[in-house]
């Protein structure tokens, strides 16, 4: 087998929830990932198609995804940040299930107030 990235679409993908930009209507991962659906996405195998054991191995970390085809430089910054770092701190720790995208919260909004000074334009966090 072959190592590799989880990337799951369901909570992941930070372009879904745009509309879909060929045909208009709902695009094909809607809805939007909120900071809160980025974060609280558990990196287990089990939360997707069953692995085996040895398939559970390959698994060496995670990426959130953010297409092109409904970005550009002007909006970049913004869909991206802080929804990719709160799918950094859970890919970094993987916080067992008694922790909560509540406690992430505090640490976040330091994180997002260090964005802005350093003049990335981070979405505020609700």
């Amino acid at each position: 087998g072959y190592r590799m990235l989880l990337s799951p679409y369901t909570s992941w993908y930070l372009d879904c929830g745009g509309g879909n930009w060929i045909s208009g209507g709902t695009s094909w991962c809607a809805p939007f990932k909120s900071w809160q659906d980025v974060w609280s996405y558990t990196m287990a195998p089990s939360s997707g198609a069953p692995l085996t054991p040895a398939e559970e191995a390959l698994i060496i970390g995670g990426e959130t995804a953010l297409w092109g085809e409904m970005v550009d430089h002007t909006v970049l910054l913004q869909r991206a940040f802080p929804r990719a770092a709160a799918g950094g701190e859970r890919m970094w720790s993987n916080p067992d299930a008694t922790v909560t995208w509540q406690d992430a919260l505090p640490r976040l909004r330091v994180h997002r107030a260090r964005l802005v000074a350093r003049g990335i334009p981070a979405e505020p966090l609700q």
